[in-house]
């Protein structure tokens, strides 16, 4: 799959208004803001009535995430639950029920995101143990490890990038986690390749996927299962709600919330 990547002076709103327009991704690096859309979404008309300042490349499949393999992230510490680290920098682990290491090799997803962190807040909060899981644009990996972590029986992942699928499997071989399944492609898997039910359901993605892929979602579903979703700011949590109440999702207790990105949970009528 190819990408655009599109540059801007780094502003607090613009990921709000990205995300409006299709663009997936994120990142902050050296003052700038560095957006992704899919090739054949990009449409530079959309950027000029944002009214700021850009410029775009083509995103080589080498360099999609040439900043984290090269230079790594600090460790993410999870209350005392979990640390999350990189191969680069070293830790000591000793203090942490759980430690995950993660190798981001052209995937987003390490952890360092206020949405990943706070995805990771409540499957730690809502895992008891023996759940079959089901990870919805995985990414790393990092949320179907840390499930497998916490005693998640089962794990089914999807992506739709294919370096995402091929950085699961390979992520999931540094922890020793051999309970996760991953496969290509998007939420049409669902009900076709993945199968059976599960307990709980993971989807760290923007709010307009999230909306068109409920009702595969809720298909997945068994009673009284749960959806962690986060992805979107809390402007978007009215949205979101109402979005899964019309495919028998009820909101659980009140969004979490980081810098303006909020999280939620969702539990089957």
């Amino acid at each position: 799959m190819k990408y655009i990547e599109v540059t801007f002076d780094n502003n607090e709103i613009l990921p709000y208004l990205l995300g409006e327009i299709g663009y997936e991704a994120f990142i902050e690096q050296d003052g700038k803001l560095l957006a992704y859309i899919e090739e054949k979404d990009f449409n530079e008309e959309d950027l000029k009535t944002l009214g700021q300042p850009y410029a775009w490349r083509k995103a080589d499949y080498r360099d999609w995430n040439e900043a984290w393999e090269q230079e790594g992230f600090d460790p993410i510490v999870i209350g005392s639950q979990m640390i999350i680290h990189d191969l680069i920098h070293p830790v000591d682990v000793s203090a942490y029920k759980h430690h995950i290491v993660i190798d981001a090799r052209q995937a987003f997803g390490t952890g360092t995101h206020q949405t990943t962190q706070m995805m990771i807040k409540q499957i730690i909060n809502t895992l008891r143990g023996g759940e079959r899981v089901l990870d919805c644009g995985c990414g790393t990996g990092i949320l179907s490890i840390v499930a497998s972590r916490i005693g998640a029986s089962q794990i089914h992942a999807y992506d739709i990038d294919e370096w995402s699928v091929e950085n699961t499997r390979h992520n999931a071989k540094l922890n020793a986690v051999e309970n996760i399944h991953v496969c290509q492609g998007d939420a049409s898997l669902l009900g076709q390749e993945i199968t059976g039910g599960f307990d709980i359901l993971c989807a760290n993605i923007n709010r307009n996927v999230l909306i068109a892929d409920a009702p595969s979602f809720a298909g997945q579903m068994r009673p009284k299962a749960r959806l962690i979703v986060s992805g979107f700011y809390t402007e978007d949590c009215s949205l979101i709600r109402e979005a899964f109440a019309k495919n028998g999702l009820q909101a659980q207790g009140t969004p979490i919330e980081s810098n303006g990105w909020a999280s939620m949970i969702f539990v089957k009528e």
